[in-house]
């Protein structure tokens, strides 16, 4: 499962990606990222991608992060899985650039749900 970070297209959902504008989704204030239902648990492993843009300040592309569920709509990530589970968020402090950023999600031992 992929789900797009940022896009300059009107908002939409869908059960394959959840795609938003930049300026809805990241908030450097609460460090988190809106993603309207997602389906993501505390825990789940998601690997970011910048999609070619400049990364979202505090992420590196490419790399494996993990995620704590905020509410239904909002995330944080952790840099391990014990830090999701502790709430130990990790501190963004930009939005990045770019229009194609995106988690992806594998079933792979680490994410069985």
């Amino acid at each position: 499962m992929i789900l797009h970070l940022l896009q300059p297209s009107p908002l939409y959902s869908s059960a394959a990606s959840d795609v938003y504008k930049r300026q809805d989704i990241v908030n450097r204030d609460a460090d988190t990222i809106t993603l309207n239902n997602h389906r993501f648990l505390t825990g789940t492993r998601a690997t970011y991608s910048n999609g070619g843009g400049g990364n979202i300040t505090g992420l590196t592309n490419g790399t494996a992060y993990f995620v704590i569920k905020v509410d239904h709509n909002t995330i944080q990530l952790a840099a391990n899985a014990s830090d999701a589970n502790a709430g130990n968020k990790i501190n963004i402090t930009g939005a990045g650039s770019g229009i194609s950023h995106t988690l992806s999600v594998a079933f792979d031992g680490v994410n069985t749900k």
